[in-house]
C-alpha cells in the first residue's frame, strides 16, 4: 500500500505495548507516523481515532479498523474489516487491498465508501460494481494514483 498512500499505524493500545509489536509487522519502515492511546480521542469510555488530527485533507483518508467505535468521528472515511485471530484461509485483508488500489485513484474517497460499505461491512454487490467500472475507466486512461504528501500529522503528535 505505501505505492498508494502514505501509511499510518493508529492503534489505540498503548505505545509501550503496540511499538515493538509495529517494529516486528514494518521492520522497513513503510509506516510513515505511528500514533497510539495518546492520539486518540476519549469520548464516551472510548478511545476514538479522530481522523482529522492527521492534519490530511478528508479526501485522501482511509482507515481500515475491526471496531466501528474506532472511527465513529469519521464513518465515511472508514472500511470496517473484521477481527482475525487464526484463520489462516482468511483473505480479508486482499479483498480489501484491492479496493484501496483502486481508492488512491478517486478525488475523493468518502464518496466511494459511502456507496460500498452498508451496514459496518463491504457490500459485495456494490464493490463488485465499483470494481468493474474502475477497471474499465482505468484502461480508458492511465492515470497516477494522487498521493497525500504532507510532511508530517503535526496535530496528531502535539
Amino acid at each position: 500500500m505505501a505505492r498508494h498512500f502514505e501509511l499510518v499505524v493508529f492503534t489505540a493500545s498503548l505505545s509501550k505495548y503496540a511499538e515493538p509489536l509495529v517494529a516486528q509487522l514494518d521492520p522497513d519502515g513503510f509506516c510513515a507516523y505511528k500514533l497510539f492511546r495518546e492520539h486518540c480521542t476519549f469520548y464516551n469510555n472510548a478511545f476514538v481515532k479522530d481522523l482529522t488530527r492527521l492534519g490530511r485533507r478528508m479526501t485522501d483518508v482511509v482507515i481500515v479498523d475491526n471496531s466501528p467505535i474506532a472511527f465513529m468521528f469519521q464513518p465515511e472515511n472508514a472500511i470496517p474489516c473484521i477481527s482475525w485471530y487464526d484463520d489462516m484461509a482468511d483473505t480479508e485483508l486482499d479483498r480489501i487491498a484491492t479496493l484501496l488500489e483502486k481508492l488512491a485513484y478517486e478525488e475523493d474517497v468518502r464518496k466511494v465508501i459511502r456507496k460500498v460499505i452498508k451496514n459496518n461491512t463491504i457490500d459485495d454487490k456494490a464493490e463488485q460494481i465499483y470494481l468493474q467500472a474502475q477497471k474499465r475507466e482505468h484502461s480508458q486512461k492511465q492515470a497516477e494514483p494522487r498521493r497525500n504528501t504532507a510532511t508530517a500529522p503535526e496535530s496528531a503528535i502535539d
